[in-house]
């Protein structure tokens, strides 16, 4: 994020007013009259310029000749003072990226401006950006100059993380949903009903959790509301107004045994006992029961109703979840009450994230279809209801790393990272976004609620090394060396392996990113989103400190380590470098018969037809590739005969010359050699096009009729078209193969 820094406004210079008691008026003279000069009859702007010292100009011009020599020409946009700091220090030269960047460092000498000036021809040897679209199109294609930016990297959107971690499989022998929420994309209609079975698996999951926690209790509950009917209240309140409430209050027990049901179905899915399940048949739960069951799963959860007889069972509940366990990952943050996170796909900063525990609101937003939303870039994801919380408060943690090559892919990780605390206490039975976001960008629209513990940070914002004190003090000593950085470490090696196909990889380029990361109350991290452009502004205490060194470490790594391989990069940590993978220089498709060339003897006379050459053009003649679907006399004599697939026959063609010698013999038909019965003649359809027709480069597609397949390059001078028309008929409408030539090696 770039810091806003109020510019130095310019005033001009008041004239002083001329007392015409002292100082007359000067009349104008013959020659002003005459005079055209821009500056006569407007008012004069303020075109005066601060005298350049030579001494100035002089020691700008030996600091120009050094970085030219020295390919230490660097420029900065926005404003990042350590860079720009680091970089002196190492004795490059600034190229200012806008003329008014003079005012982002003090420059009283005017040095810095002379430097910039002298080296507007020249292009920098490093560019720092906020952003990749700031990039300039022309030095990208220099490789030798240093970026801080990839090109647009597709898990920093929560749409593409989305889709990068589900080939996860393909790369690491590790399992997507233990450091992953689940998440989907309402705008696909078959992601879209994958969510709503999720949801509705949830909830089952849900009272089977409720059921075997506070199931035995329920009675006690029950008794308690039948205390509260009309009765009781008249009883003691002879004025109130009798009520009109039912005897049972409670929820049906048929919403436990809808539950049970669905976790079974899922289990029996996992061990792929459905595969015998016909259509239609009663093991299936249908459309009415699941809007029965949702009904009644509201109100349990939402309202606080009982469920009747749900103490009957307690034990069938706790044996389903024993087996979801060993199978779900995410059954302990699920939670009870079904909540999920409605993100904008590629939105950044907190903005238009809505938490949701109704399946209706979450189909709103595409079923709404208003003209604002991108249904393609709208995920939904599961929400973490037992988060690990500080003093009864929600926290995130921001974790920064840096890609220095995708080939090979090599992964550093900061060592240092920082909390961010949300300024309410934690509750999910409000989701409001001042609860459950904790981006600065959010939070700092909110005031510290007074019931939050006020051993929390006024700024929200903790150094590791404070949460390290806190797990300490907890009794969770190892949790930050044996869990915590492990889990994220491993985390962002698996979704860079992931990407790395689709990532455009350029030489001396690198990028950091900020990974944010929460943990389950087993202290387990989960990946919430990767930041293309974390936030480097000094908005608090804490990340002043932070952001400082990790731009001094960061210019370490690029450019020190660059210099001398054994330089200190701070307190960054290789954590992954794989070997390096040779890319083919080719990616088209080569195609490849297999099998044994057939050889026909022929005749002196037909061998003299065949072994004619282009005229002049020196051009090939045309090869037809045909498949073989009979086999020979002498094979099927001989008891050799193999496969029709094995077999590939060349023929070739006469040449133009010899073509129209036979023309003028009369011979208007080209017959292939009689290797088959089935085999047919091949005819011209027009003769007298011959004299229209020409040969030329342009490419035609393969043409494919069945038997023969023809590849070559056809061109006409008159009614381009007709010809290929003609080819697209099949063998017997097919142009003469006096008209063709071979298209090469493709």
């Amino acid at each position: 994020m770039e810091r806003t820094i109020p510019r130095k406004t310019v005033r001009p210079q008041q004239k002083k007013e001329c007392n015409s008691d002292t100082k007359p008026n000067k009349q104008p003279t013959a020659k002003d009259k005459h005079d055209v000069s821009p500056t006569k009859g407007h008012v004069s702007k303020n075109t005066h310029r601060k005298k350049i010292n030579p001494d100035s100009l002089k020691q700008a011009k030996l600091l120009v000749e050094k970085a030219i020599q020295e390919n230490k020409i660097f420029t900065i946009q926005g404003y990042y003072p350590y860079i720009r700091s680091g970089l002196r220090i190492r004795g490059w030269v600034e190229k200012n990226f806008h003329k008014s960047q003079h005012d982002y460092f003090d420059d009283p000498e005017g040095i810095c401006d002379l430097t910039s000036r002298l080296l507007r021809n020249q292009d920098p040897n490093f560019v720092w950006v906020p952003t990749y679209n700031c990039l300039d199109s022309r030095l990208l294609k220099n490789d030798q100059i240093i970026m801080n930016h990839y090109s647009k990297s597709v898990f920093t959107t929560k749409v593409g993380l989305c889709l990068n971690l589900r080939n996860l499989h393909w790369f690491a022998d590790a399992d997507l949903n233990s450091f992953f929420p689940r998440c989907y994309r309402l705008g696909v209609k078959e992601e879209k009903q994958a969510f709503i079975e999720d949801f509705r698996l949830t909830a089952a999951c849900s009272i089977l959790k409720l059921v075997s926690r506070e199931g035995k209790n329920m009675p006690n509950r029950r008794d308690v509301k039948k205390e509260s009917t009309p009765a009781l209240l008249l009883k003691y309140n002879k004025k109130a107004q009798p009520l009109i409430t039912s005897v049972n209050t409670g929820v049906p027990v048929h919403i436990i045994k809808t539950a049970l049901k669905a976790c079974k179905q899922y289990l029996n899915t996992l061990e792929h006992e459905d595969i015998d399940w016909k259509l239609g048949s009663t093991n299936a739960i249908t459309e009415d029961e699941w809007k029965e069951f949702l009904d009644g799963y509201y109100q349990v959860i939402h309202k606080n109703r009982i469920i009747n007889e749900a103490e009957n069972y307690v034990s069938q509940c706790q044996d389903i979840l024993q087996k979801l366990k060993a199978v779900k990952p995410q059954l302990d943050i699920d939670g009870e009450r079904n909540i999920w996170i409605v993100k904008p796909g590629a939105s950044s900063r907190g903005r238009g994230i809505t938490c949701i525990d109704y399946l209706e609101e979450a189909l709103k937003f595409v079923d709404c279809d208003p003209p604002f939303i991108n249904h393609d870039k709208l995920v939904v994801q599961k929400y973490i209801e037992r988060p690990l919380l500080i003093y009864g408060t929600k926290f995130d943690v921001r974790q920064w790393f840096v890609v220095t090559n995708w080939n090979p892919l090599t992964i550093w990780y900061y060592k240092e990272c920082y909390l961010r605390f949300s300024s309410q206490p934690f509750s999910l039975k409000n989701l409001h976004s001042s609860i459950h976001l904790c981006n600065n960008a959010i939070q700092k629209n909110y005031s510290i609620s007074q019931s939050r513990h006020p051993q929390l940070p006024k700024e929200n914002m903790w150094f590791k090394n404070q949460f390290q004190d806190y797990l300490q003090m907890t009794g969770a000593t190892n949790a930050w060396k044996e869990i915590i950085e492990p889990g994220m470490k491993a985390a962002i090696i698996h979704t860079m392996q992931c990407s790395q196909d689709m990532e455009e990889g350029r030489k001396n380029s690198f990028q950091i990113y900020g990974a944010d990361f929460m943990f389950g109350e087993n202290f387990q991290p989960w990946l919430i989103e990767i930041n293309a452009n974390p936030d480097m502004s000094l908005s608090t205490s804490v990340t002043s400190r932070l952001v400082a060194r990790v731009q001094e470490d960061l210019l370490c790594l690029i450019l020190d380590r660059k210099q001398h391989a054994d330089a200190d990069v701070g307190v960054f940590e290789l954590i992954y470098k794989q070997p390096v993978i040779k890319i083919p220089l080719c990616y088209t498709k080569q195609l490849l018969v297999k099998g044994n060339e057939i050889k026909k003897l022929m005749t002196d006379e037909k061998n003299q037809m065949f072994k004619g050459s282009i005229a002049k053009d020196e051009r090939g003649p045309c090869l037809l590739h045909r498949t073989k679907t009979t086999a020979t006399w002498k094979e099927i004599k001989g008891g050799r005969e193999t496969s029709p697939s094995k077999k590939v026959e060349h023929i070739i063609l006469p040449t133009i010359k010899q073509g129209l010698e036979k023309r003028k013999e009369g011979v208007n038909q080209y017959q292939l050699p009689k290797l088959c019965a089935h085999e047919k003649t091949i005819r011209r359809k027009d003769p007298a096009r011959t004299k229209n027709e020409a040969f030329d480069h342009q490419k035609l597609p393969n043409i494919n009729s069945g038997q023969l397949q023809v590849t070559g390059h056809l061109a006409k001078i008159q009614k381009p078209g007709s010809l290929t028309k003609s080819l697209y008929k099949g063998t017997h409408y097919l142009a003469s193969p006096y008209q063709m030539c071979t298209s090469g090696k493709k």
